[in-house]
């Protein structure tokens, strides 16, 4: 008997498929700049006070353990630098080192002209709608996902 595929996983299939292609667009452009998404992803969400772990990993939805890794490995390159957090002597927070935003700055340039070209084929309602309701999906597993 063939599988059908009913509207439901018709649905998670455009959707997987979506950011998959972005995905990979992503990486090609973050090539340039010797960045993964998720290195380019934190590099994005650090502030300029510095940010601690436990966040950011909250942040772009991956454990702690990797955000570590990734930290290590955006220090070796010089872009972070780990400094003792004000508050709470036991923690630590990343800062962005001179290196380090000016990569982000320029692969950041690099992403917006990017995802400005690939968007381009819906209208700019379009593309605001489609962040109403992609905002309104992610809060709600967001919500669904909480403890």
């Amino acid at each position: 008997m063939a599988a059908t595929i009913t509207y439901t996983h018709k649905h998670y299939h455009i959707l997987h498929d979506v950011y998959a292609l972005m995905d990979a667009h992503n990486q090609r452009v973050l090539d340039d700049f010797n960045l993964s998404n998720s290195q380019y992803m934190l590099l994005s969400l650090v502030d300029k006070n510095g940010s601690r772990l436990t966040p950011l990993s909250e942040q772009i939805y991956v454990s702690k353990s990797h955000v570590t890794r990734m930290v290590d490995q955006l220090e070796a390159m010089g872009c972070v630098r780990r400094v003792s957090d004000k508050t709470d002597r036991r923690a630590q927070r990343v800062v962005l080192t001179e290196a380090g935003q000016a990569l982000r700055d320029r692969a950041q340039a690099a992403q917006v002209r990017s995802l400005t070209d690939r968007l381009s084929v819906l209208s700019a309602e379009e593309q605001n709608n489609l962040v109403d309701l992609l905002e309104k999906l992610r809060n709600g597993l967001v919500s669904e996902a909480a403890p």
